[in-house]
């Protein structure tokens, strides 16, 4: 029983980044057409995504997690790339959701 969990656990983890990894190239399209609407939604749909990842309330190792995955993502882009502040926008998210959920237990 115990390997099934965690064989569930890694296939949320792997599916979340596979999604990230597709929401980002939106992203590049939305910069590149200048789309603000499609700018936003990849925005949202980042959020959702690591929203859901993480539950409600959401778990602290979940935010981590998150947080690695929009982190090692974003490093692996260049510089000037529209998706990283995408991600890097997320990753501030998340820290401040982990924030707020250390606070509320303490």
């Amino acid at each position: 029983m115990l390997e099934n969990l965690t064989a569930k656990h890694e296939t949320a983890l792997v599916s979340l980044t596979r999604r990230v990894a597709e929401t980002v190239s939106v992203a590049r399209v939305a910069a590149h057409v200048k789309n603000e609407a499609l700018s936003a939604g990849v925005g949202a749909a980042l959020a959702a995504d690591f929203d859901e990842f993480c539950g409600t309330p959401p778990h602290p190792h979940r935010l981590d997690q998150a947080a690695l995955i929009a982190s090692l993502i974003a490093s692996s882009l260049q510089t000037h790339d529209p998706a990283k502040a995408v991600l890097v926008a997320q990753v501030e998210r998340l820290q401040r959701l982990r924030a707020q959920s250390a606070s509320a237990a303490a």
